[in-house]
């Protein structure tokens, strides 16, 4: 009895330093003390102590989410965590979502509405085309996905008729999606209208899914599990492409948004730096290094070019400031793809056949000596040495900004 009674006073002590130290961003140090402190407990109450700051942690975060995105989706978690314990509370919050306008736009309010889809134990239980209609508003591809995942979860849940199964999945049939990631829907589909003998909606569902392993394409899973701001941050890249009238800002601004968009959806990036390459009037432009330097062993694109390809194009610059910004984007390119003391001296080799003009070249010697140093290539090294060593002497060159600004090297 008296360590019951120690067991809920410690508790109640408990709550209240996990309102005032759990959610301050406590160092993991404090949590291992933390976890010490309680581990005498009896299991019930260390549970109910957990089950608290977790409670407080979801609380905290759905209070302090920026954005309506991010703030329904930290909803939506606090929602999740007390369905069990707290169902009202937690129907409660999913219905705040779909009866707040603003937040029935966001991207994350399908978690809260499919919850919702047919339930009788729901405040507000909405229909199967109520839910189909959130879908229509959805405008990128993973969330749609994500979207019919959520719903179909529902459904199951709720052990639904084949006929519940049909209706919910019926809009995939007239707007067919190719990717392999809907398979399994379509694989629902003939499942169901099997149960009810449907054989024209076998057929059709079975003549999608060839269709589908056919073509084989997928919503890259990165793009599926990415954050919030991988969107955000794509709309204002995709609003620089769309403003950029000359060739100079089409480079920096298709190959930024190819740079985002690698890792995610390959096909559009590639897209995006194949536009540059096919135009004369980008690749003529000054900055076609940008571009160009992006697409050095990047094996994800569909043209991806070789150090040998970009050394080609570096031949022909004539303005010693893009010469220069040429080898700072390819050199940018290799700490990327963090590539090996071999490739570093490959890429800066003809230097070595040329007679630096600037005194800013002397750091790409000074890297061309370290990597080949450490590739064991000791005439390369030493070659590389001797220009630095030289450059260190010749007490009349400057830097190629300073020669400009003072009217020596003219370039317009």
């Amino acid at each position: 009895m008296m360590l019951f009674i120690l067991a809920v006073i410690f508790y109640i002590v408990s709550d209240a330093i996990l309102q005032s130290n759990t959610l301050s961003a406590a160092k993991p140090s404090k949590a291992s003390e933390y976890g010490q402190l309680v581990n005498w407990l009896p299991d019930k109450a260390k549970l109910a102590i957990e089950y608290r700051a977790k409670y407080l942690d979801f609380q905290k975060k759905a209070e302090i989410a920026k954005g309506i995105d991010a703030k329904v989706d930290a909803l939506f978690a606090f929602a999740d965590y007390i369905k069990v314990k707290d169902p009202k509370g937690s129907d409660k919050i999913m219905v705040s979502i779909l009866e707040t306008p603003e937040y029935q736009k966001s991207r994350r309010a399908y978690q809260a509405l499919a919850t919702l889809i047919l339930n009788s134990k729901t405040k507000h239980p909405i229909t199967i085309k109520d839910y189909h209609q959130h879908i229509d508003t959805l405008k990128w591809e993973e969330d749609k996905l994500q979207a019919w995942a959520a719903g179909l979860a529902q459904i199951q849940r709720l052990r639904g008729a084949p006929r519940a199964y049909l209706d919910f999945l019926a809009p995939l049939m007239q707007n067919v999606k190719e990717y392999r990631n809907y398979d399994r829907f379509y694989a629902t589909i003939a499942s169901q209208a099997n149960r009810i003998k449907d054989h024209e909606t076998i057929d059709a569902a079975t003549q999608i899914r060839e269709k589908i392993k056919e073509k084989n394409i997928s919503i890259n899973n990165n793009l599926i599990k990415a954050e919030l701001e991988y969107r955000e941050i794509y709309s204002n890249l995709k609003e620089s492409v769309v403003k950029a009238t000359n060739p100079e800002e089409k480079n920096f601004a298709y190959t930024a948004l190819a740079a985002h968009l690698f890792g995610y959806d390959n096909l559009e990036a590639s897209g995006l730096l194949t536009t540059l390459l096919n135009d004369p009037k980008c690749r003529s432009a000054r900055n076609f290094y940008v571009p160009l330097s992006r697409l050095i062993n990047e094996r994800l694109a569909e043209d991806r070019i070789t150090i040998a390809d970009y050394q080609k194009y570096q031949s022909t610059i004539k303005r010693e400031t893009d010469k220069l910004q040429a080898w700072e984007a390819g050199l940018n390119r290799l700490r990327e793809l963090k590539s090996k003391d071999q490739v570093y001296v490959d890429f800066l080799l003809p230097l070595l056949n040329e007679t630096p003009r600037f005194y800013d070249y002397k750091r790409f010697y000074e890297m061309l000596r370290d990597h080949a140093t450490k590739c064991g290539n000791n005439e390369i090294a030493q070659r590389a040495i001797t220009i630095v060593e030289r450059m260190d002497a010749d007490k009349e060159l400057r830097n190629l900004g300073e020669l400009i600004e003072r009217g020596i090297i003219k370039e317009d």
